[in-house]
């Protein structure tokens, strides 16, 4: 394991400290996309959520903190031997040169993609959509959202918002009005949640890790997940299961007959209403008791299961212990071993010391 160690810091030594927060930085990612292709689907879409925002933040603020504070993690040996040649600055200089024109051109289609999609808002409201205005102040004033945004309506295309906007089709006029409430509630939802914060949050991280695809990927999974949790608020606002289920299967049926939008990944940013998200079905009664003794063994391991589990802890451990293994090992360095300790001063024998002091008390005993 130390020569493991010994190896590494002697490699990392050809870098430059530019070199070593690219490598921490692709280090990162690798291992946050590996993580996220093995979290297991039980653990629900909270922590799946949970996961992506937590990983594409750390994208960006372990590197800056690793360069910030000039972390080093020292491999003591007893002689220098250098592996390879150091790498010239000039390299450096040309990659990260290489790196920041890919980053202005892609946060400059990320610009173009944000305007292309808030033009498509209509900017005139529609006869008949003061109905629409005044069931959107109700279900604000239910979910608490003191800033209302903008309701207009358009064609036939599945509902959408912004953080400025919700835009809804122009068959909401005619839909019956709890259909419109489960679509409302579901914008107003994302817009609590700050769902279109969050997507340009992924977009813009996607756009420094242009190099690395399993990154955009990450955060296009990440638009995809964002409706779930707002369904499940939007679902307790409503406060009537039975006719939010009936409501919210209505809605999607509705919405099956409208025009599609289109592949929205490529040139839009919309955060649609959710209608691929499963509304769960109502648990059954179960009245009858296990059986065997192993059937209350798994019962009651899944209900201790389901009583213990934190997707905000598990989620924590996936992200620090990553981002602590990968830190450590691009911050090695080669250092010398001190010289040890050689009391050279204090090599006096107790002789030396005792016969002076044998010495005077045999004059005081002649005197």
């Amino acid at each position: 394991m130390e020569y493991l160690f010994e190896v590494t810091a002697m490699s990392l030594d050809t870098l430059p400290q530019g070199g070593r927060i690219m490598l921490l930085a692709f280090l990162l990612s690798l291992a946050f996309a590996g993580f996220g292709r093995v979290i297991s689907p039980k653990y629900g879409e909270k922590m799946h959520i949970l996961y992506r925002k937590a990983a594409l933040l750390a994208l960006i603020v372990v590197p800056f903190l690793v360069w910030l504070s000039d972390i080093r993690m020292a491999v003591y040996v007893d002689s220098y031997r250098h592996y390879v040649t150091t790498i010239p600055q000039y390299v450096t200089i040309a990659v990260l040169s290489a790196w920041l024109v890919g980053v202005i051109y892609h946060v400059y289609r990320l610009g173009q993609r944000v305007g292309l999609t808030t033009a498509q808002a209509p900017k005139d409201k529609r006869p008949g959509s003061d109905k629409l205005h005044k069931r959107m102040r109700h279900w604000c004033a239910r979910l608490n959202i003191k800033n209302e945004m903008d309701l207009m309506v358009d064609g036939g295309s599945h509902p959408w918002h912004t953080n400025e906007v919700i835009v809804l089709p122009a068959a909401a006029l005619n839909w019956p009005i709890g259909i419109v409430d489960a679509m409302l509630l579901i914008q107003l939802a994302q817009g609590k949640n700050r769902a279109w914060y969050w997507v340009l949050i992924g977009e813009f991280i996607a756009c420094v890790f242009w190099f690395a695809p399993w990154v955009r990927h990450m955060a296009v999974q990440l638009r995809r997940l964002l409706p779930h949790p707002a369904v499940s608020l939007a679902r307790a606002a409503y406060r009537d299961p039975e006719g939010w289920r009936r409501d919210f299967r209505h809605l999607k049926q509705r919405l099956d007959t409208l025009a599609p939008v289109g592949d929205a990944s490529d040139e839009y940013l919309r955060l649609e209403v959710g209608v691929d998200v499963q509304e769960p079905d109502p648990p059954p009664l179960d009245e009858t008791e296990p059986a065997t003794l192993e059937e209350k063994w798994l019962k009651t391991k899944e209900r201790r299961w389901r009583k213990h589990f934190d997707p905000y802890e598990r989620v924590y451990w996936l992200v620090a212990g990553a981002s602590l293994v990968v830190a450590i090992f691009t911050t090695l360095t080669i250092e010398r071993t001190p010289p040890e300790f050689q009391p050279r001063f204090l090599e006096i024998k107790w002789q030396d010391r005792m016969a002076p002091r044998i010495e005077r008390e045999l004059q005081q005993d002649r005197d």
